[in-house]
C-alpha cells in the first residue's frame, strides 16, 4: 500500500481485509460473482520480525461503541503486515474445479518514509542542493527562513559546534513539519524519519541538515564532512534496510492520493505532490515478470493509482476526478506501462461516509452529499464545490469545499463489508487474475 501521510492506507488496507473476511459487498469481484470464492481466513504474521496490521483495533474504532462515536484510525507510526488466506476454486476442462489458496501479505508504512527512497540515488551534495533549492521556492521560503539563517551562519565557520548543529537540525525539522501543516500540504519533506523518528528520536543519524550550494565539500572536521558523513549513515542504515527489508518483494502496488486536497491547495500543492509521487515510485522495480523473475526477483507487473475520498464529491464529477489523477501520474504511469506494467486509475472510496442529495439553493436543487462532518454531532447537506477541467485550473480559491467527514454509526458493521464506492474494482484489478 503506497500513499503519502494522510492517503488513506490504514482504512484501505482494513477495508480490503473486512471484505475478503465477510464478502457480499464486492459485485465488480468476478470470482464472487462466478461463485467460486469459498472463504478467507486471517493468518500469523509472515515475519516474526514486523508487527502485525492492526486490523482489529482499526475495525473498533471505524464501528464505535455505546460510549465512542465511529472515528477514524490513527495514522500509520511504523511498519505493519497482515496475511490474508484465500480458498477458491478454479476452472478447468471439462467443468471441473481445482481448489486453490491464494496467501496475500499485506504492507502498510507511514508514507512519511516513503518520501526517502529517491534519496537511495542521491549523494549529499546533490540532496542540499535540491532541498535548499525548494526551500527557497514559493511559499516554502517564509517556512524554511528561520533554519537557513541557522544554516548559512553555520556554514562559514571553520569547526564543528555540536550544539550549534543540533539546533540547526532541530530548525530544519520544525521548517518540515511546518510544510506538511502549510495550506499547500506540501509533499516533497525530506528526510521523513525527520517527521515520524518513532524509535530514532534524538539519535545522530537525524542529525543532519542540509547545506547551501558550494559548501557542501570540505575537510575531515568540517561541517560538511560531518553532515555527508550522517547523510550517507542515514541512507545505508535507515532508508536502504527499508526498503530491503519490506518492498523490494512486492508485486502488486496499490497507490492511494487524496487528489481533493492538493486541488484545494492550488499549483504549487499540485506541482509538489507530482515530484513526491515519481520520484518515490521510480525506486520502485516495475515491469513484467518472465521466468528471469525467479533468479532476479520479481517486479510489481500491476499498479493501480487511486484518487482517494471520492464520496467527499457527488457521483457526477467522478469521472473527472479520475482524469486528473491519469493526468498527474501521466509520465510514470506511461514509464510503467512501457515497461510491461498493467495500470488503472480509479475515483474510490473504500469506506464511504456520505450520500448523494439534491441541495436546494435559490429556488434550484443541486447535485450535492450529506454526511456527518469531523466538528459536528449531526448530518449536514454540503456542496462539494466545482473540479477544474484540468490540474493548470486548479487554483485554489475555494472552488472546492473544504468539509472532512467522519464514520457515522452504522456503517461499518461487525460482519458484513464495508460501504464502498468501487473498491471492487480495484480489488478485482489488484488480485483478479490471482484469483482465475
Amino acid at each position: 500500500m503506497t500513499g503519502l501521510s494522510r492517503a488513506g492506507k490504514t482504512v484501505f488496507v482494513s477495508a480490503l481485509v473486512h471484505h475478503l473476511l465477510h464478502p457480499g459487498r464486492l459485485p465488480g469481484l468476478s470470482v464472487m460473482t462466478e461463485e467460486r470464492f469459498d472463504a478467507a481466513i486471517l493468518r500469523p504474521s509472515p515475519s516474526g520480525a514486523v508487527p502485525r496490521f492492526p486490523y482489529e483495533d482499526v475495525l473498533r474504532r471505524l464501528i464505535g461503541s455505546a460510549t465512542e462515536l465511529p472515528a477514524w484510525p490513527d495514522g500509520t507510526r511504523a511498519v505493519s503486515e497482515l496475511r490474508l488466506s484465500i480458498r477458491f476454486r478454479s476452472p478447468m476442462a471439462l467443468g471441473f474445479e481445482r481448489d486453490r489458496t491464494l496467501h496475500l501479505d499485506i504492507v502498510d508504512y507511514p508514507g512519511e518514509w516513503l518520501l526517502d527512497l529517491p534519496l537511495l540515488e542521491l549523494d549529499y551534495a546533490t540532496w542540499s542542493r535540491q532541498a535548499w533549492r525548494l526551500a527557497e521556492r514559493g511559499d516554502r521560503a517564509a517556512l524554511s527562513a528561520a533554519w537557513r539563517s541557522k544554516a548559512e551562519a553555520l556554514a562559514s565557520t571553520t569547526r564543528v559546534n555540536e550544539p550549534a548543529t543540533i539546533e540547526a537540525a532541530a530548525a530544519f525539522r520544525d521548517y518540515l513539519k511546518a510544510a506538511r501543516a502549510a495550506p499547500q500540504r506540501y509533499a516533497v519533506l525530506q528526510p521523513g524519519r525527520f517527521l515520524l523518528p518513532g524509535e530514532l528520536e534524538g539519535a545522530p543519524a537525524l542529525t543532519f541538515f542540509p547545506l547551501p550550494d558550494g559548501q557542501t565539500r570540505g575537510g575531515r572536521d568540517s561541517l560538511a564532512r560531518l553532515m555527508a558523513d550522517r547523510f550517507e549513515s542515514y541512507k545505508r542504515d535507515i532508508v536502504r534496510p527499508f526498503f530491503d527489508n519490506h518492498l523490494c518483494r512486492i508485486d502488486r502496488q496499490a497507490v492511494l492520493v487524496d487528489l481533493l486536497e492538493h486541488l484545494a491547495a492550488g499549483q504549487e500543492s499540485l506541482a509538489d505532490l507530482k515530484q513526491a509521487i515519481d520520484g518515490t515510485l521510480g525506486a520502485f522495480r516495475h515491469g513484467e515478470n518472465g521466468w528471469l523473475s525467479l533468479l532476479f526477483g520479481r517486479k510489481i507487473d500491476r499498479v493501480l493509482f487511486a484518487a482517494t475520498k471520492a464520496d467527499h464529491l457527488h457521483g457526477q464529477d467522478h469521472a473527472r476526478l479520475t482524469s486528473l489523477l491519469a493526468s498527474l501520474v501521466d509520465d510514470t504511469a506511461r514509464r510503467m506501462a512501457f515497461g510491461g506494467t498493467a495500470i488503472r486509475t480509479e475515483a474510490l472510496a473504500a469506506l464511504r461516509v456520505t450520500e448523494e442529495v439534491s441541495v436546494p439553493v435559490g429556488g434550484r436543487a443541486w447535485p450535492g452529499i450529506v454526511g456527518l462532518p469531523m466538528d459536528a454531532d449531526r448530518e449536514e447537506n454540503v456542496l462539494p464545490g466545482y473540479l477544474p477541467a484540468g490540474l493548470e485550473e486548479a487554483h485554489g480559491r475555494g472552488d472546492l469545499a473544504a468539509v472532512a467527514f467522519r464514520p457515522r454509526p452504522g456503517d461499518v458493521q461487525p460482519g458484513r463489508g464495508m460501504p464502498s464506492l468501487r473498491f471492487d474494482r480495484a480489488v478485482e484489478f489488484l488480485l483478479g487474475d490471482r484469483l482465475a
